[in-house]
């Protein structure tokens, strides 16, 4: 009665094995964030490409912004005239409404320097090095873990418990 009420046996195989590749998929996008955090926040420590102090009055802004639980605030600069110059202005700093829209926005991000190595090294070598990029990441956080006696990460940068 329930097979023949789902479609068949065929139709529920289907339906699970949708439901496994969309999960898979979720996990992916998850993990391919979580990298992202973690390789900007290392950037920032050890390879800013500039680092700069705000006045008094814009740093309330920027503590405004900040108390938005964002990770990232996204600086709107524009290349001086002069093109002999190498001088950017910072227009204005913008940070996301939500963790949502940051997420798109580091997914992108993910995108287009995965699109970029693979240009240069082939795909199955992008592949491979994002691969052990992001097991070197995880493998990282789990050492702290694992020290501070906290649940470790899955490969996709989830708890596990």
């Amino acid at each position: 009665m329930f097979i023949d009420g789902n479609g068949g046996i065929n139709k529920i195989r289907e339906k699970n094995v949708d439901t496994t590749e969309a999960e898979l998929q979720v996990k992916q996008r998850h993990g391919r964030v979580f990298y992202m955090r973690d390789w900007f926040a290392d950037l920032a420590k050890n390879n800013a490409i500039a680092t700069f102090e705000v006045d008094d009055e814009r740093e309330l802004d920027f503590y405004d912004m900040t108390d938005r639980k964002n990770d990232f605030m996204y600086m709107i600069c524009k290349r001086l005239d002069d093109e002999e110059s190498n001088k950017y202005a910072i227009i204005d700093v913008a940070t996301c409404i939500n963790k949502d829209w940051e997420d798109v926005i580091l997914l992108n991000y993910y995108y287009y320097k995965y699109e970029e190595y693979m240009k240069s090294e082939g795909q199955d070598e992008a592949n491979k090095e994002f691969k052990r990029r992001m097991q070197e990441n995880i493998a990282r956080y789990n050492a702290v873990r694992a020290r501070d006696g906290r649940n470790l990460l899955d490969k996709y940068g989830y708890e596990v418990k």
